[in-house]
């Protein structure tokens, strides 16, 4: 029975190999895996915005054209499924006779330009979000270099700035590209279901309560399979980076000599089988929870679209609705399911990429705190630099790097800084040059500081 568990049984590393240190892009991955639907959807309309926002300062032409083309491809999926429903009435209104076929030409004209349009639309939008693209990540690019460029030297100095800045310049555009791509493609999946919503509306209420229940395994199953997906990345990511260490080892040309100087070819084999036997065995365990999980969701959906053949069936028999609109239900309940895998696959993808991209706009938010504020006036070059009692401390220090030193540089001598390795001296050259704000004391150039 355990194959029938939901969640991956995962093996343990094997004993004596050490654990790895974790990647910055590896950050969020508890919170991925941990956080329920509820969490992700009431995030789900500021990060949407944010997104938007992004897309609208890179190139407003193409957000407002993605949006409205999505949008109005909605409209035509309503449209065309009620011009569908319309052709069934004339066709089954007493049997599709040659002259009843030929009556409903016009309507079948109708429902075939429907058709051709909302292709259109979805090629016109497409469109539009592949121009936009490119011009989010050059946004995003300049805004990050802008902010590395003018933070003081200082911050480099600290170590959470630098991990910061490395997982901004690792993730940012790339988060920037998905979360904008993410929000469009979810407004074109909500629009064809709020369109087929519509649609079954007018036909009668009680098939869009039919295509509401219809669409709850669907949901079940991508929430269920995506969180199993985040889950699976921070089990086995550790075990995966080893593999290629491993593996870059044994088949680059950088460690061929040492490899074979040493003899480690049959320890290198034997380390890797280690690992990638227990990582076998836990892929494979993976693959079966995933295709549990699709597998109850599947009969769980085929449950509910049964429920909605059996409720159309009562509606027929009972003269609800006529048969024209029974079809255009069963056509209907195909394109919400399309469309709300769509908008649930990129619910998450959403949420996930405002992870990582919150890194980079705390890291922007944090940069301009460091960035020292632009100098008043041109100074021109020094005559005199003079530092007056200055000391320096290093963030990552309890101790200082310069205590209270003073110096006097004009312009034409030649200074020798003279002193033990750790003393201070590139401190002080970089303080003298304006490259370092000093912790205490001043640093005056002709005069102004």
């Amino acid at each position: 029975m355990g194959w029938l568990k939901l969640t991956p049984k995962v093996p343990a590393d094997p004993v004596g190999i050490p654990e790895m240190s974790e990647s910055g892009w590896l950050k969020h991955t508890d919170a991925l895996a941990g956080t329920s639907f509820a969490a992700v959807a009431r995030r789900l309309p500021g990060t949407i915005r944010q997104a938007l926002g992004i897309a609208w300062a890179a190139m407003r032409i193409d957000t407002a054209a993605a949006l409205l083309l999505n949008l109005l491809t909605g409209v035509a999926t309503a449209f065309g499924l009620l011009a569908t429903q319309s052709v069934l009435q004339q066709l089954f209104a007493a049997g599709p006779t040659p002259e009843r076929v030929r009556a409903a030409i016009p309507a079948l004209a109708a429902v075939a330009c429907t058709v051709a349009l909302r292709s259109g639309l979805g090629i016109a939008a497409g469109w539009a979000q592949s121009r936009l693209e490119p011009r989010v990540v050059d946004a995003v690019e300049r805004r990050l270099y802008t902010a590395t460029t003018l933070v003081d030297v200082a911050a480099y100095d600290d170590p959470d700035f630098a991990d910061e800045t490395f997982r901004s310049r690792q993730r940012s555009s790339i988060s920037a590209q998905y979360l904008v791509r993410a929000s469009i493609d979810l407004t074109a999946g909500a629009a064809g279901l709020v369109g087929t919503a519509v649609a079954l509306l007018l036909i009668h209420p009680l098939l869009f309560a039919a295509l509401a229940a219809a669409s709850v395994p669907a949901a079940w199953t991508a929430i269920r399979v995506g969180r199993l997906g985040y889950l699976v990345d921070r089990l086995l990511t550790n075990r995966r980076r080893r593999m290629w260490l491993l593996a870059e080892v044994m088949a680059t040309r950088i460690a061929a000599a040492e490899v074979r100087a040493f003899t480690a070819r049959e320890y290198l084999l034997g380390e890797y089988a280690t690992v990638a036997e227990a990582q076998t065995r836990a892929e494979v365990d993976t693959a079966n929870v995933r295709s549990t999980i699709r597998l109850i969701g599947g009969i769980a959906s085929g449950i509910a679209t049964a429920g909605v053949y059996v409720l159309l069936g009562f509606l027929l028999a009972d003269g609800i609705i006529p048969l024209a609109a029974a079809g255009t239900a069963v056509l209907a309940l195909q394109a919400a399911r399309q469309s709300t895998a769509l908008a649930l696959v990129n619910i998450n993808k959403i949420y996930e990429e405002s992870l990582y991209f919150g890194d980079y706009l705390d890291f922007s938010a944090r940069a301009a705190v460091l960035t020292s504020p632009p100098h008043p006036g041109p100074v021109g070059a020094p005559e005199t630099i003079e530092a007056r009692q200055v000391s320096l401390q290093y963030p990552d220090s309890d101790r200082l790097a310069l205590d209270k030193v003073i110096v006097t540089a004009r312009r034409g001598q030649t200074i020798a800084l003279v002193g033990e390795n750790g003393s201070g001296k590139t401190t002080l050259a970089k303080l003298l040059a304006g490259l370092y704000r000093p912790t205490d004391g001043t640093i005056e150039w002709n005069g102004t500081r």
